[in-house]
């Protein structure tokens, strides 16, 4: 994955939390500078808590929506312009971290996830 181009240590990391998504069901992919979600990371659907905080994520891409176990998706800070598109794909999602994106719109959908109990949305340029 693109993780290579940041050295053993980046490699590592990634592969660590591959390794605590399939035994722990919690996967820690922050801080790895990725553009993009692997598909590896998209193929463990057992996993109810994904950390893509800290990376250079433009957009939630739709493979994620394969995670239908997720109660906790954190993608804080990272270069997000709008929500996923994908809360539905999520019948689980409890919580959801967004800080320090790009964020300018909440969109109506959000408010028809009935299991999201947390939204972290500051440091956007969410206007009421």
């Amino acid at each position: 994955p693109e993780v290579a181009k940041y050295g053993t240590a980046a490699i590592l990391k990634f592969l660590r939390g591959l390794r605590q998504g399939i035994l722990e069901s919690q996967m820690d992919l922050s801080r790895l500078h990725l553009e993009n979600v692997p598909l590896s990371a998209c193929r463990i659907t057992s996993v109810t808590s994904l950390n893509l905080d800290d990376n250079c994520l433009e957009r939630v891409p739709n493979k994620l929506g394969r995670l239908v176990n997720l109660t906790l998706l954190a993608i804080s800070r990272n270069k997000l312009t709008s929500v996923p598109k994908l809360l539905s794909c999520w019948p689980c999602l409890q919580t959801l971290h967004m800080q320090g994106n790009s964020i300018s719109v909440l969109p109506p959908a959000i408010g028809q996830v009935t299991t999201l109990t947390e939204l972290w949305m500051d440091r956007n340029q969410v206007s009421e």
